[in-house]
């Protein structure tokens, strides 16, 4: 246990000091090539551009890619690493409220009077899912409406809640018993 704690203290000291900055920025830019190929849309038709992380450590943990996109009136946040993809937006005049971006066209959809099941697992599905909702997802998060949206959005959240914690408790009866 001694052995491998030293170990790894030298390790870092050696080589992952200068290594994961390294490897954070080439992961980073093969993500941001990524988006680019899958998400032509955000760059061509809605100006997007990728803009510094703002309020996230550099370097990322593990394998982490996060790649932040500037669109009109909203930011995309993209992360990736460890087997997880997800999709945070939050407004540009509020850049600190980050949101799943699911769970806010959800909203969007319930407001528009449609049904919208937003899943996506990959950058193709995502793009897929995004570009038919972009002018409505632009509209609520412009500075007049992003407080309907905010409000919109509460009942979504709270549900959202109540199901993480279900399923936690679920998954905790499973392993620890009644």
């Amino acid at each position: 246990m001694l052995i491998g704690f030293v170990l790894s203290k030298i390790w870092w000291l050696l080589i992952e000091w200068w290594r994961g900055p390294q490897l954070a920025r080439r992961y980073e830019r093969q993500f941001t090539e990524e988006i680019h190929a899958n998400l032509p849309f955000l760059f061509d038709e809605w100006a997007g551009n990728v803009v510094p992380n703002v309020g996230i450590r550099f370097p990322p943990p593990f394998d982490y890619a996060i790649v932040t996109v500037e669109i009109r009136s909203f930011l995309l946040r993209f992360v990736r690493g460890r087997d997880e993809f997800r999709v945070d937006v939050a407004p540009k005049s509020d850049a600190k409220s980050w949101q799943e971006v699911s769970l806010v066209l959800t909203a969007i959809g319930a407001l528009k009077g449609y049904r919208l099941r937003p899943e996506y697992y990959r950058l193709a599905d995502f793009g897929r899912l995004l570009y038919p909702c972009m002018h409505a997802l632009n509209e609520a998060m412009s500075e007049a409406s992003v407080a309907s949206t905010r409000e919109s959005l509460i009942p979504f959240l709270e549900r959202h809640e109540r199901r993480r914690q279900q399923s936690e408790i679920e998954i905790n009866r499973k392993i620890y018993g009644s």
